[in-house]
Protein backbone atom coordinates (compact mmCIF):
# COMPACT_ATOMS: atom_id res chain seq x y z
CA UNK A 1 0.00 0.00 0.00
CA UNK A 2 2.88 2.36 0.87
CA UNK A 3 4.51 1.64 -2.50
CA UNK A 4 1.26 2.44 -4.31
CA UNK A 5 0.95 5.76 -2.41
CA UNK A 6 4.52 6.75 -3.27
CA UNK A 7 3.92 5.87 -6.91
CA UNK A 8 0.76 7.94 -6.94
CA UNK A 9 2.54 10.91 -5.37
CA UNK A 10 5.38 10.61 -7.90
CA UNK A 11 2.83 10.50 -10.74
CA UNK A 12 1.11 13.66 -9.50
CA UNK A 13 4.48 15.44 -9.13
CA UNK A 14 5.40 14.57 -12.73
CA UNK A 15 1.98 15.75 -13.96
CA UNK A 16 2.29 19.01 -12.01
CA UNK A 17 5.73 19.59 -13.50
CA UNK A 18 4.46 18.97 -17.04
CA UNK A 19 1.51 21.31 -16.52
CA UNK A 20 3.89 24.00 -15.22
CA UNK A 21 6.08 23.59 -18.31
CA UNK A 22 3.02 23.81 -20.57
CA UNK A 23 1.90 26.96 -18.74
CA UNK A 24 5.31 28.59 -19.30
CA UNK A 25 5.29 27.64 -22.99
CA UNK A 26 1.73 28.96 -23.36
CA UNK A 27 2.74 32.27 -21.75
CA UNK A 28 5.84 32.63 -23.94
CA UNK A 29 3.89 31.79 -27.11
CA UNK A 30 1.16 34.25 -26.08
CA UNK A 31 3.70 37.06 -25.71
CA UNK A 32 5.24 36.12 -29.07
CA UNK A 33 1.89 36.29 -30.90
CA UNK A 34 0.21 39.04 -28.84
CA UNK A 35 0.49 41.82 -31.46
CA UNK A 36 -0.38 39.72 -34.51
CA UNK A 37 -3.60 38.42 -36.02
CA UNK A 38 -3.24 34.69 -36.59
CA UNK A 39 -5.69 31.84 -37.11
CA UNK A 40 -3.30 29.28 -35.59
CA UNK A 41 -4.41 27.21 -32.63
CA UNK A 42 -2.69 27.63 -29.26
CA UNK A 43 -0.96 24.27 -29.79
CA UNK A 44 0.44 25.48 -33.14
CA UNK A 45 1.61 28.75 -31.57
CA UNK A 46 3.42 26.80 -28.86
CA UNK A 47 4.98 24.53 -31.50
CA UNK A 48 6.19 27.58 -33.43
CA UNK A 49 7.53 29.22 -30.28
CA UNK A 50 9.60 26.09 -29.57
CA UNK A 51 11.04 26.20 -33.11
CA UNK A 52 12.19 29.82 -32.81
CA UNK A 53 14.88 29.15 -30.23
CA UNK A 54 13.72 32.23 -28.33
CA UNK A 55 13.44 32.63 -24.57
CA UNK A 56 11.30 35.26 -22.91
CA UNK A 57 13.49 37.98 -21.38
CA UNK A 58 13.22 39.07 -17.76
CA UNK A 59 11.13 42.10 -18.79
CA UNK A 60 8.51 39.65 -20.17
CA UNK A 61 7.99 41.66 -23.36
CA UNK A 62 11.19 40.94 -25.33
CA UNK A 63 13.14 37.82 -26.22
CA UNK A 64 16.68 36.52 -26.52
CA UNK A 65 18.26 33.56 -28.31
CA UNK A 66 18.47 30.55 -26.02
CA UNK A 67 21.67 29.32 -27.70
CA UNK A 68 23.43 32.73 -27.47
CA UNK A 69 23.75 33.89 -23.85
CA UNK A 70 25.08 37.32 -24.95
CA UNK A 71 21.62 38.20 -26.27
CA UNK A 72 20.07 37.74 -22.79
CA UNK A 73 21.77 40.98 -21.71
CA UNK A 74 20.43 42.80 -24.78
CA UNK A 75 16.96 41.34 -25.52
CA UNK A 76 15.18 42.21 -28.73
CA UNK A 77 11.67 42.95 -29.96
CA UNK A 78 9.88 40.43 -32.14
CA UNK A 79 7.28 41.02 -34.83
CA UNK A 80 5.14 38.06 -35.95
CA UNK A 81 3.73 38.39 -39.47
CA UNK A 82 1.18 35.71 -40.46
CA UNK A 83 0.95 35.06 -44.21
CA UNK A 84 -0.65 32.73 -46.73
CA UNK A 85 1.83 32.95 -49.57
CA UNK A 86 0.26 30.34 -51.85
CA UNK A 87 -3.40 30.90 -50.91
CA UNK A 88 -3.87 27.33 -49.65
CA UNK A 89 -5.51 28.30 -46.34
CA UNK A 90 -2.45 27.29 -44.29
CA UNK A 91 -0.62 30.07 -42.50
CA UNK A 92 3.06 30.60 -42.93
CA UNK A 93 4.61 32.65 -40.13
CA UNK A 94 7.36 35.20 -40.69
CA UNK A 95 9.11 36.48 -37.60
CA UNK A 96 11.30 39.57 -37.70
CA UNK A 97 13.58 39.93 -34.70
CA UNK A 98 16.87 41.24 -33.54
CA UNK A 99 19.18 44.08 -32.78
CA UNK A 100 22.89 44.67 -33.31
CA UNK A 101 23.80 42.02 -30.72
CA UNK A 102 21.73 39.22 -32.27
CA UNK A 103 21.71 40.28 -35.94
CA UNK A 104 24.88 42.27 -36.45
CA UNK A 105 25.00 45.41 -38.55
CA UNK A 106 21.74 44.48 -40.32
CA UNK A 107 19.95 44.89 -36.99
CA UNK A 108 17.21 42.47 -38.00
CA UNK A 109 16.89 38.79 -38.84
CA UNK A 110 13.90 36.93 -40.24
CA UNK A 111 12.54 33.43 -39.73
CA UNK A 112 9.96 31.92 -42.06
CA UNK A 113 8.09 28.99 -40.55
CA UNK A 114 6.31 26.84 -43.12
CA UNK A 115 4.37 23.57 -42.97
CA UNK A 116 5.89 20.99 -45.29
CA UNK A 117 3.99 18.45 -47.39
CA UNK A 118 3.83 16.11 -44.37
CA UNK A 119 2.20 18.78 -42.18
CA UNK A 120 5.28 19.49 -40.04
CA UNK A 121 6.46 23.01 -39.33
CA UNK A 122 10.01 23.84 -40.31
CA UNK A 123 12.18 26.91 -39.80
CA UNK A 124 13.72 28.65 -42.78
CA UNK A 125 16.29 31.45 -42.83
CA UNK A 126 16.99 32.89 -39.36
CA UNK A 127 19.95 34.99 -40.40
CA UNK A 128 20.32 38.77 -40.86
CA UNK A 129 18.20 40.29 -43.61
CA UNK A 130 14.61 40.83 -44.64
CA UNK A 131 12.50 38.74 -46.99
CA UNK A 132 11.05 39.88 -50.30
CA UNK A 133 8.70 37.56 -52.20
CA UNK A 134 9.01 37.15 -55.97
CA UNK A 135 6.08 36.47 -58.29
CA UNK A 136 3.54 35.32 -55.68
CA UNK A 137 0.95 32.98 -57.19
CA UNK A 138 -1.67 30.60 -55.75
CA UNK A 139 0.03 27.41 -56.93
CA UNK A 140 3.31 27.29 -55.05
CA UNK A 141 5.32 29.03 -52.38
CA UNK A 142 7.16 31.94 -54.01
CA UNK A 143 10.86 32.37 -54.52
CA UNK A 144 12.36 34.61 -51.87
CA UNK A 145 15.03 37.24 -52.07
CA UNK A 146 16.90 37.89 -48.83
CA UNK A 147 17.83 41.56 -48.61
CA UNK A 148 20.98 42.12 -46.61
CA UNK A 149 24.15 44.14 -46.90
CA UNK A 150 25.94 41.67 -49.16
CA UNK A 151 26.37 42.29 -52.90
CA UNK A 152 23.90 40.67 -55.28
CA UNK A 153 20.55 39.20 -54.44
CA UNK A 154 20.46 35.57 -53.28
CA UNK A 155 17.24 33.87 -54.38
CA UNK A 156 15.83 30.96 -52.40
CA UNK A 157 13.35 28.38 -53.76
CA UNK A 158 10.94 26.03 -51.93
CA UNK A 159 11.57 22.33 -52.65
CA UNK A 160 8.49 20.96 -50.84
CA UNK A 161 10.29 20.59 -47.52
CA UNK A 162 12.48 23.67 -47.07
CA UNK A 163 13.88 26.74 -48.83
CA UNK A 164 17.28 26.29 -50.50
CA UNK A 165 19.56 28.75 -52.25
CA UNK A 166 18.60 28.74 -55.94
CA UNK A 167 20.55 31.44 -57.74
CA UNK A 168 21.98 34.95 -57.49
CA UNK A 169 20.19 37.86 -59.21
CA UNK A 170 21.57 41.19 -60.33
CA UNK A 171 19.61 44.45 -60.47
CA UNK A 172 18.68 43.97 -64.15
CA UNK A 173 17.08 40.56 -63.62
CA UNK A 174 15.43 41.68 -60.40
CA UNK A 175 13.81 44.68 -62.12
CA UNK A 176 11.77 42.26 -64.29
CA UNK A 177 10.31 40.44 -61.26
CA UNK A 178 7.04 41.23 -59.49
CA UNK A 179 8.12 41.78 -55.89
CA UNK A 180 6.05 41.84 -52.69
CA UNK A 181 7.54 43.08 -49.45
CA UNK A 182 6.98 41.05 -46.29
CA UNK A 183 4.90 43.74 -44.56
CA UNK A 184 2.68 44.12 -47.65
CA UNK A 185 2.09 40.35 -47.85
CA UNK A 186 1.15 40.38 -44.14
CA UNK A 187 -1.26 43.31 -44.53
CA UNK A 188 -2.94 41.69 -47.52
CA UNK A 189 -3.38 38.40 -45.65
CA UNK A 190 -4.65 40.07 -42.46
CA UNK A 191 -7.28 42.07 -44.38
CA UNK A 192 -8.44 38.92 -46.18
CA UNK A 193 -8.73 36.88 -42.95
CA UNK A 194 -10.55 39.60 -41.01
CA UNK A 195 -13.33 39.82 -43.64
Amino acid sequence: MKSFSLSLIAFFCVCASLFAQDEILYKNASVLFENSFSTLSNAEKIEIFKLTGFELAANESQFYLSDDPDTADDPFDVKVLPLDLNDDGTEEIAIEYGNNTSSGIAGKSTLLIVKDMEGNYGVNFGFPGTLVFLNINPFTLPDILVRNRQPGFPIWRWNGMTYNIHEQFDNKKLSKMRITYLTDANKSYTVKVKK
